[in-house]
């Protein structure tokens, strides 16, 4: 038996997900990038990296390679004797962010009188049951593909947030790898008003439909909440983690 076959005998073809942190490397690839000198119609121009901080992780599941990065840069600008700072606030693998896509609106709006109706939607994910159930149950997961801070706990009435706040709500039950229901809202929507949403596992040959029902949404808000899980969550888990071909 060949001796690589016999030591990732639990990770066939690479089906599982393999993570490592490359920022040390990218750190001195950008501080040598940036060390530059420019000649601009006569005026000359230096740059060089003050900072970099950050993360930068290549990751790898059947055998498709995956780069997720997301950074902060502050270089050092000369220009002739005038010297200044310039600074990158964000440089990441995913250009856009949940709360970018947010209509803002007043957290004081009353909840009463508010018209609802349901969303249903079915997914396909090229993963293992228990791996898209570790993707929405997981903190460390969730940070992933939703590129900032999770709180989330394994734990029936537990408090969560999501996409910097925007999203919040509580774990009402949970079934492993089966099911996942959630007390869940936008930060926008009325204040107190809850949605209900039940995500239902289903384990193929080879591979796994996710189907998402959700009721109690504001009629107002319901092409706006569609959208949003398939691009934001869906998507964005398949985009992450290769879990499947994304629109």
């Amino acid at each position: 038996m060949n001796s690589n076959t016999s030591t990732n005998w639990k990770n066939v073809n690479n089906w599982h997900w393999l993570e490592k942190n490359c920022f040390p490397w990218a750190k001195e690839y950008f501080q040598n990038a940036f060390q530059t000198k420019l000649d601009v119609n006569g005026t000359q121009v230096s740059l060089s990296l003050k900072e970099v901080s950050g993360d930068v992780d290549v990751n790898q599941r059947k055998g498709k390679i995956i780069t997720l990065y997301d950074l902060k840069f502050v270089l050092n600008c000369e220009i002739s004797d005038v010297k200044t700072q310039i600074e990158v606030p964000e440089f990441n693998s995913i250009d856009e962010t949940y709360e970018n896509c947010q209509t803002m609106k007043s957290e004081e709006n009353d909840k009463s009188n508010v018209a609802v109706s349901n969303i249903d939607l079915e997914t396909e994910f090229q993963c293992p049951a228990a791996d898209l159930f570790d993707c929405f149950t997981n903190a460390q997961r969730i940070a992933a593909w939703t590129r900032s801070p999770a709180e989330f706990t394994l734990k029936n009435e537990s408090a969560f947030k999501l996409f910097n706040g925007n999203i919040m709500g509580k774990l009402l039950s949970f079934e492993h790898n089966k099911s996942i229901t959630l007390q869940w809202r936008l930060k926008t929507w009325p204040v107190n008003h809850f949605s209900v949403a039940t995500l239902n596992i289903l384990p193929g040959s080879d591979s796994t439909v996710l189907k998402l029902h959700q009721k109690n949404v504001p009629r107002s808000e319901l092409e706006t909440t569609r959208k949003n899980w398939q691009s934001y969550y869906f998507d964005s888990i398949k985009r992450t983690f290769g879990y499947g071909a994304f629109v």
